[in-house]
This record gives structure tokens, sequence and C-alpha cells, in this order.
């Protein structure tokens, strides 16, 4: 976690969560919706039928959560319909820098 930069380790104090400001949150977005662009790309030749029917199932939940106003779920099903798609795409890369960065803003 550390490495992922979500804990500072310090000595003879121990862990604390990082703090971020609003400029890193933006920052990290921006690059966020980059690799989201990359992956939809990338998985428009590669996604299969499970994954399909997977994305749909969780964009169901996902409006229904809009609706019922139910943000935490809302914002939670969208991070996994996102980070299906990047894993989708195929690059292992991607996706495993999607996930560290989803990671550092939640």
């Amino acid at each position: 976690m550390a490495l992922d930069g979500l804990l500072e380790i310090s000595q003879n104090k121990g862990a604390t969560v990082t703090q971020m400001t609003r400029n890193e949150v933006s920052d990290i977005l921006q690059i966020l919706k980059a690799l989201e662009g990359v992956a939809a790309e990338a998985v428009c030749d590669r996604i299969t039928s499970e994954e399909l029917v997977r994305l749909d199932a969780l964009h169901k939940v996902m409006v229904a959560a809009y609706e019922q106003r139910e943000l935490t779920t809302y914002f939670e099903v969208d991070q996994k319909f996102h980070q299906t798609i990047s894993t989708a795409s195929g690059n292992e890369a991607l996706s495993k820098n999607y996930q560290t960065l989803t990671r550092r803003i939640q």
C-alpha cells in the first residue's frame, strides 16, 4: 500500500493514510479519464460476450442506484464498471495502473 501511495510509513510512528490535495485528486482524475479512453478503444476488438453481459448488469445496477439516489452504491458500481472495461482491454499495465489510481482517490 505504501508503494501505491496509499500509506506513509514513518519511523517510530507507523503507517498513516496519505492525505491528498484537491489538485492531486484532479490530476489523478485527468489520468483516469485518459486511461478509460485507451481502454474503451482497445476493448472494442477484444470484449467477450460474458464481459458484455457483466457490463450490462453493472449498468443496470448503476441506473437503479442513480434513480434511488443511492450515491455510494452508484459510485462503487461505476468503479467496477470501468475496471471491467480496463481489464477486458487486455492491457495488463493499463488495468493495474487504473486500479492503483482509483484506490488512491477512494
